[in-house]
């Protein structure tokens, strides 16, 4: 029997891939894929622009369910 493997890593991979991402951290818990995104202060991706983008470029088994986006702080001069 062929199981789908879910990479947490993989998916990680790919949010750090998409424009205003900054920083991704996906994990596995009970099943799930979770995500906590830091996007740059002017963003303009939301939890599903990136759930869509993993589907359709890494595939299904690949979409964070969850997605808690963070906003990065901007530098100081």
């Amino acid at each position: 029997m062929l199981v789908n493997c879910v990479d947490p890593k993989r998916t990680e991979q790919f949010l750090l891939s998409q424009d205003d991402v900054v920083d991704a951290s996906v994990w596995l818990e009970s099943g799930e894929l979770s995500a906590y995104v830091t996007v740059t202060p002017d963003a303009r991706v939301d939890p599903e622009k990136l759930r869509f983008a993993c589907a359709a470029h890494i595939g299904e088994n690949h979409v964070p369910q969850n997605v808690t986006l963070v906003c990065a702080r901007r530098r100081s001069a």
